[in-house]
Formats: structure tokens, C-alpha cells, sequence
């Protein structure tokens, strides 16, 4: 993280949760420059820094889906956006949860 600047973090709008899930569940998606890093056409390389934030106690044991499927539809308008662009950002992929039990579900999707 120290490679980020977190400094002239920006939010990207929109959201990118099922509509069934939008009630409890919520994201939120920044673009973070890297630190002194310049891409070869004289950009700031940056990447995507997404947020699903999960207001639930049980422990969904496909969760691990989750931010991937939200991850894709991030990119998808990214790259709407971006038409120009020959290469995706990388994203990072956050999930908070907040249970009286401990995470049993999988942490990474493989």
C-alpha cells in the first residue's frame, strides 16, 4: 500500500452490487495513482482500490464470487469509459465483514 497515493485518491461513480443486494450491501470504488510511477504515453499509471461492504452476520460461502463478479462489471465500464486505453488497471478487491463469528467461507477465489 505504500506505493499508493493515497492523497489524490478519487471515487469512481457508480455501483456495482446485484440489484437484489443493493438493500445490504454496498461498494465503492477509487482510483489511486501509484506513487512516481509514469506510463510509457506520460499518464500516471493508477489502480482501482474496490470496496464491498458487507452489513451481514452469517458468512455467505460462495463470498469469495462476490467482489470477482462486482470486480468485472467495474472493469466493463472502466473500459467503456476507456476506449483508448490498451490495458486494464489491476483492481484490489476490499471485503469487510463485521459477525460475532469468526470468516469460515473462503478468502480467495482459485
Amino acid at each position: 500500500m505504500a506505493a499508493l497515493d493515497l492523497s489524490k485518491a478519487q471515487q469512481v461513480p457508480g455501483s456495482w452490487v446485484d440489484d437484489a443486494l443493493r438493500d445490504h450491501h454496498s461498494d465503492v470504488a477509487h482510483s489511486i495513482p501509484l506513487r512516481s510511477t509514469e506510463a510509457a504515453d506520460g499518464q500516471t499509471e493508477s489502480v482501482l482500490l474496490y470496496q464491498l461492504w458487507e452489513h451481514q452476520s452469517s458468512v455467505p460461502p460462495m463470498m469469495a464470487l462476490r467482489p470477482h463478479r462486482n470486480t468485472t462489471r467495474l472493469l466493463e465500464d472502466w473500459s467503456r469509459e476507456h476506449s483508448d486505453e490498451r490495458q486494464l488497471p489491476p483492481v484490489i478487491a476490499l471485503v469487510l465483514h463485521q459477525g460475532e463469528k469468526e470468516w469460515t467461507a473462503p478468502k480467495e477465489l482459485e
